[in-house]
């Protein structure tokens, strides 16, 4: 199973998925480079992601989960079909809408993740619940930055 992450909170996915599925064999891929996608074109968003997909793929990856809410709304549409699902973490925010009976249901994001704009047009398409409130707050804590020490 692969993970797709624009930073280094895509361990805390890789972390979730290892407790439900712990057979499974992970592959996690941090973009640092390019984070925050929110900051760049969705064009360059899209290409980025499209060859980290590829790169995935090639590593053997049997499912992809695309960690990055910016990624989902600039990439995850123009990816063709093909032997490898992808998953995008807008999903749970339908699931949401469905299992509220038709209450409201909030979306939080970490500042500077996703474009507001382009993710609140994405939330008012889903179906189900009566309102979607969406807010945005500060990481609650930074992410270490961890190094490969060679011995």
């Amino acid at each position: 199973m692969g993970i797709l992450a624009e930073d280094g909170h895509g361990i805390a996915v890789a972390r979730a998925l290892q407790r439900l599925l712990p057979r499974e064999d992970l592959l996690l891929l941090c973009d640092d480079a390019y984070a925050p996608y929110a900051r760049r074109r969705p064009a360059v968003v899209a290409a980025r992601v499209a060859g980290l997909l590829a790169e995935l793929r090639a590593d053997g990856a049997k499912i992809i989960v695309i960690a990055s809410p910016q990624a989902v709304l600039d990439a995850f549409a123009s990816q063709p079909a093909g032997p490898v699902a992808l998953v995008g973490l807008e999903a749970p925010i339908a699931q949401a809408g469905a299992a509220c009976g038709g209450g409201a249901v909030a979306a939080v994001v970490v500042e500077g993740g996703v474009r507001p704009r382009t993710f609140g047009q994405a939330l008012r398409r889903q179906r189900g619940a009566s309102a979607i409130h969406l807010g945005s707050g500060r990481s609650p804590t930074p992410m270490p930055s961890q190094r490969a020490s060679r011995r």
